[in-house]
């Protein structure tokens, strides 16, 4: 009889754990309320019914019946997704001695070395470097304020309208560049004079130059033997090489006057007929 009482009982508890086994189909940890086969909750949080809030999954690590996993966010839509209402959803990456073909292709991982460091991919041979392409400069300029320059005198052109400058590399009021990087860039400038006296053999000349008045480029306009009135113009286009941090300058220097001496053609209204006619542009290729 005892024996009969005791392989009852081992039957029972053998049935109670099949039945009990089958129907527990999530496991939580630190939350009654799993939203998957196995999920985690960082502090506790959650709500004991229902969805929790954004908020309360923003601590939490999901196993979805997918074998997909989500850490602070209980809805991944990837194998492994971070996305979720925090802010801090960065993925820290190491450095590692493998070989590319040892980790495998697909693999990443964070390289230093001297004079910098470089996220790279494993491609199942070697190890990739990712590049991301800089923001190149871009500034357009227009001069739309009334200017006045001497004759025979090297003066820097300045007080500009700015138009764009997409990495802040120009600053109008002074009218200097600074090269946000190592590169090729190339400057047009157009300048033209109100209508006035033009004097025999006289030029005008536009350059540009750096902080110590030396220059990087410049072209010459002569106005030949003969005195006459017109309106002093030049133009200027040049593609120059200049190293990080270097600023430049236009300048424009001029003779069709002995002293004094002459505006700028500018109107702050571009559709007026003096309008649109003193322009710059910086692009970095």
């Amino acid at each position: 009889m005892k024996q009969f009482a005791y392989t009852f009982t081992l039957l029972y508890i053998f049935i109670f754990c099949v039945l009990n086994c089958k129907s527990q189909t999530a496991t939580g940890v630190g939350t009654r309320n799993p939203q998957g086969v196995f999920h985690i909750d960082g502090r506790k949080d959650n709500a004991k019914t229902g969805l929790p809030t954004l908020t309360q999954v923003a601590n939490d690590f999901i196993l979805t019946t997918d074998g997909w996993v989500g850490i602070g966010n209980i809805s991944p839509r990837a194998k492994m997704d971070l996305r979720s209402d925090s802010v801090r959803n960065a993925i820290g990456l190491g450095s590692t001695t493998l070989s590319a073909a040892e980790a495998g292709a697909g693999a990443m991982r964070y390289y230093s070395y001297s004079g910098g460091s470089d996220l790279q991919y494993s491609d199942g041979k070697k190890w990739v470097s990712i590049f991301v392409t800089p923001q190149k400069a871009s500034v357009i300029a227009q001069l739309r304020t009334a200017k006045t320059i001497p004759a025979k005198t090297e003066t820097i052109i300045d007080n500009w309208t700015e138009l764009e400058d997409i990495t802040s590399s120009f600053n109008p009021s002074t009218g200097a560049f600074t090269a946000p990087r190592d590169g090729v860039y190339t400057f047009v400038i157009t300048l033209n004079f109100v209508n006035g006296s033009i004097i025999s053999g006289s030029y005008i000349q536009i350059q540009f130059v750096d902080a110590n008045n030396s220059t990087s480029v410049k072209v010459l306009r002569s106005f030949g033997e003969s005195s006459r009135n017109s309106q002093g113009g030049i133009a200027l286009t040049s593609t120059i090489m200049l190293a990080k941090g270097a600023v430049v300058m236009p300048q424009v220097y001029y003779t069709f006057l002995n002293s004094g001496s002459r505006a700028l053609r500018i109107d702050a209204n571009q559709n007026n007929p003096n309008g649109g006619f003193n322009n710059l542009m910086i692009i970095e290729h």
